[in-house]
């Protein structure tokens, strides 16, 4: 697809998928046919430097930009017309490497600086398109990255500081402590489909897996790329993650989940099965249905945790209990 006069700094899907937002080193931005190619209609000017970031709204209806003029601006995705005037920060200068909508369409974040707030994230109301509260302080470089979670009750963000910040998006304040291992600046951000994992990429070339809940990290870091990562992005259905690095390739990678998050899985297929329910209608071998009910209970105990209602499953009590349904499903087998 061609038509930008400079780089391309920043593309983004419409949610409905019918269209493309590029943003652009020609301090434009351009929307394509997603099906076709062709870009629809003409450049969208009103930046005086580099769009540097693209995302669309919720309903796929608007359009922010962030660019090196130090502005977000709102646009009308089906018109192309600016909306409002530019979004400027009387707190400090806005540097929007990242933007993001929230899932209502209602809240921009973007990062910011300023000599009272130091590198921080700022929330912007759409309608009126001023800052949302004092900025969120907590990183000790520029922001480069920055994701709503699914449900919108959460911010994640990405700096040049090497860390990882999980914030509270009503009341503004960090979760925790900021997320480590990173050894080089974290460009690129992004929450599972589901919410409960973070992925980020990092300018030590490697990408790290996160729990969104703890913010402890899953397992090593993803080795493979030869410079540092760009982006990083969830499949629709979280089962995998896709990479962009300055080694001009981009790579496919499994998700890993941890062991609750498998058993989660699993429990939901098995949600309305005998087996968790009535196992003494499959079979009455006694063995058999004492490690059945023991599934039921550990579905229960995860479906609690994932409604907030207690801790998950031990890692070794999952462990215990697929060894032993396994046994006892072989057996049953033997013995018929």
């Amino acid at each position: 697809m061609e038509g930008h006069q400079g780089t391309v700094y920043s593309v983004a899907f419409s949610p409905d998928g019918r269209r493309i937002v590029s943003g652009s080193g020609d301090n434009t931005l351009r929307l394509w046919d997603a099906t076709t190619g062709q870009a629809i209609g003409s450049p969208l000017t009103g930046h005086t430097g580099p769009v540097w970031s693209v995302a669309f709204s919720s309903n796929s209806q608007q359009i922010v930009s962030g660019s090196s003029d130090n502005t977000l601006q709102l646009w009308d995705a089906n018109t192309g017309q600016q909306i409002g005037s530019a979004f400027t920060s009387y707190q400090g200068t806005v540097y929007p490497y990242s933007v993001a909508f929230s899932p209502d369409g209602k809240r921009i974040v973007s990062g910011i600086y300023s000599s009272v707030y130091g590198f921080s994230l700022q929330l912007w109301d759409v309608q009126t398109g001023k800052p949302i509260d004092p900025p969120m302080e907590g990183h000790t470089d520029l922001v480069y990255s920055v994701a709503f979670s699914p449900d919108g009750k959460r911010i994640v963000s990405g700096s040049r500081d090497n860390s990882l910040r999980l914030w509270d998006s009503q009341t503004d304040q960090p979760l925790q402590d900021p997320l480590r291992g990173h050894q080089g600046s974290v460009y690129s951000v992004a929450f599972s489909p589901d919410g409960r994992r973070i992925v980020s990429g990092s300018d030590d070339k490697t990408l790290r897996l996160w729990d969104a809940q703890t913010g402890k990290p899953i397992d090593p870091p993803m080795e493979g790329h030869t410079d540092l990562v760009r982006s990083v992005a969830f499949s629709p259905d979280g089962q995998h993650i896709v990479s962009g690095s300055d080694d001009q390739t981009l790579r496919l990678w499994d998700a890993p989940l941890d062991g609750w998050l498998t058993m989660l899985l699993a429990c939901n297929r098995l949600r309305y099965h005998p087996l968790l329910w009535q196992p003494d209608t499959i079979t009455p071998d006694p063995e058999f249905i004492a490690v059945a009910q023991g599934a039921q209970r550990a579905c229960q105990a995860t479906w609690r945790h994932i409604g907030g209602g207690g801790p998950h499953p031990s890692a070794a009590w999952l462990t215990s209990l697929v060894e032993r349904l396994t046994d006892a499903v072989q057996a049953m087998v033997r013995d018929r």
